[in-house]
């Protein structure tokens, strides 16, 4: 899950329409995954030669302003599309803490991001693809 992580987050780091949409969105979130006992902390950067930082340490450099709580496997799902927020958090299959309207602002872009990670599967994970 980290490789495939880091793999999509350079995509998108790299990605002018995408990343600097995200960037200008100003997010700081973090995803735990519990089963595989892994965080992803990612925020926007103020570099210019950076739309994205991220870290995979338990204590980021920042603190989120969303947290999101899911198994892989549902994660797996929410990025590529397959899952919808909202319906994830009614179900208990997400849990999220912080600042709604955070989750409110990454739903415009979850479209795109889905598609980009989709992308990085089928090139480097065909076996995560879902149908």
């Amino acid at each position: 899950m980290r490789e495939v992580l880091t793999l999509l987050l350079d995509e998108l780091d790299r990605d002018s329409d995408l990343g600097q949409r995200m960037r200008a969105a100003r997010l700081s979130y973090r995803y735990v995954f519990p089963d595989l006992e892994l965080a992803l902390n990612v925020i926007s950067s103020e570099e210019d030669s950076h739309n994205l930082r991220w870290s995979f340490s338990e204590q980021a450099e920042w603190e989120p302003t969303l947290t999101m709580e899911m198994s892989s496997e549902v994660g797996n799902a929410y990025l590529q599309g397959r899952e919808n927020l909202a319906i994830a958090m009614a179900r208990g299959r997400i849990h999220c803490s912080g600042d709604a309207r955070a989750a409110i602002r990454l739903l415009p872009i979850n479209r795109q991001v889905g598609e980009c990670y989709r992308e990085v599967l089928g090139r480097h994970h065909q076996h995560l693809l879902m149908a």
